[in-house]
């Protein structure tokens, strides 16, 4: 199985959908659109609607309040793993 964009940002932040913080202070945001080139996909208006970030190879990490996730098979949809 190829390794996805989102599965190396996952990685990054140890698979653990509440972390948004580095070590070296950078967040989630900084690190999927600075260093990825992630595209910010808002499902809605709102503050607490889910917010996706697309990679350029096609994966995506949906983050949702306060956790995050690869997204599923569904936009955004986390696959809960």
């Amino acid at each position: 199985m190829t390794e996805t964009i989102a599965d190396k940002v996952a990685e990054l932040f140890d698979n653990d959908g509440q972390r948004f913080n580095l070590d070296d202070g950078r967040t989630i945001h900084a690190v999927v659109v600075g260093d990825f080139g992630a595209v910010v996909d808002r499902s809605g208006g709102f503050v607490d609607s889910p917010v996706a970030y697309r990679f350029p190879d096609g994966s995506a990490i949906v983050v949702h309040g306060d956790a995050w996730d690869i997204e599923g098979d569904e936009p955004f949809t986390w696959t809960g793993d």
